[in-house]
């Protein structure tokens, strides 16, 4: 694939050994969407 205009943010829980997916963002239509967002603890 050579272009793929999104981001993946992620956070890997070392408890479960699990990848959640917080976000999913557009390059160039909100390219810092999600960053400033406070995620819920599991």
């Amino acid at each position: 694939m050579k272009r793929f205009p999104f981001h993946l943010i992620y956070e890997v829980t070392d408890s479960e050994s699990l990848i959640r997916v917080v976000a999913v963002r557009h390059n160039k239509r909100h390219p810092s969407h999600g960053l400033n967002r406070s995620w819920p603890q599991i």
